[in-house]
């Protein structure tokens, strides 16, 4: 059933309210859409529904509830998404990823300087304007994967090369899938080779760049495991977290057309469902692989959002 709330609160000259559903997400994709909803008005488990909006989707069926209602019911339906469970605030995660950053990078004894500059570059690459998934909330989440990984493999933290590896993987995102990886593997190169760092820990950093071109460790590699599942756990996510990420990929691709969308991200999809394991680690293949598997296939079903 959909749900809204009476609006209240305010924001760009205007009161907003929430429209939900306490049966499915793709319901509530479906009524956004006949209501005319930018899928950026998406949050987690609701759509932020200005007042404009309100009395058209009562005419069109919402049923009205206070909020306290309409909060126990998206429990009850299990479509709340708990603020744990939320992507990243942008502020936070950069000052996280800054932070990795600039310790990791002033391991060799670089000057303050020269690691200032290299953490301001990483940082102004991952927040140009086109970027909507690939930018610092995606390396600070896999940053704490490769924690909650390491740990699971019994290791105190997870090992510089992996963090270092998690930091530059993205670096260079421009939508060219293996010349992108190559690109962002060259500037892990050269900016550690300019902070000091060994030949063989860069070596090791090029390389687990390199893999998330596939996502396809060799058996035994336990590092290019974590760094793999790391970057992939997004697709284990709770549903209404998952739906933000696909949303979020989409206004990367704002360029392409509905149809090359559908098409595309299909084939991805099947990709993924195709393989034995999404997942290399026992961490991963034991507490995500089901999970995510999900969610593919729920898109799958479902190609007409976003």
């Amino acid at each position: 059933m959909i749900l809204v709330d009476t609006p209240r609160w305010p924001a760009h000259g205007t009161v907003y309210g929430h429209l939900v559903s306490d049966a499915s997400l793709w319901e509530l994709h479906d009524f956004a859409l006949t209501l005319g909803l930018d899928p950026r008005g998406f949050d987690h488990d609701h759509y932020d529904l200005a007042v404009d909006r309100w009395e058209p989707a009562l005419a069109q069926g919402a049923t009205l509830l206070d909020e306290r209602d309409l909060v126990l019911r998206l429990r009850t339906g299990g479509l709340r998404v708990l603020p744990a469970d939320h992507a990243p605030r942008r502020r936070r995660a950069r000052a996280r990823v800054s932070t990795v950053a600039e310790e990791l990078l002033a391991g060799w004894g670089a000057g303050p300087h020269l690691v200032t500059a290299a953490v301001d570059a990483l940082v102004e690459a991952h927040t140009e304007p086109a970027r909507r998934y690939h930018d610092l909330r995606h390396v600070d989440e896999m940053l704490r994967h490769l924690e909650k990984l390491a740990q699971a493999d019994g290791l105190k933290t997870a090992p510089v090369a992996e963090r270092l590896a998690a930091i530059f993987h993205d670096v260079v995102y421009k939508g060219r899938a293996g010349e992108d990886e190559r690109a962002s593997a060259r500037w892990a190169v050269e900016t550690l080779g300019a902070v000091g760092a060994p030949a063989d820990l860069v070596r090791e950093v090029e390389g687990l760049v390199l893999l998330t071109v596939d996502h396809r460790p060799a058996p035994g590699d336990a590092a290019g495991a974590r760094v793999s599942d790391a970057d992939m756990a997004i697709l284990a996510s709770v549903p209404g977290r998952y739906h933000v990420s696909v949303r979020d990929l989409r206004l990367e691709y704002a360029h392409v057309s509905p149809q090359d969308w559908r098409s595309g991200r299909g084939h991805v999809l099947d990709t993924f469902l195709a393989q034995d394991r999404i997942f290399h680690t026992e961490h991963g293949h034991g507490v995500w692989e089901e999970r995510a598997r999900g969610n593919l296939a729920n898109e799958r079903a479902h190609p007409g959002w976003p």
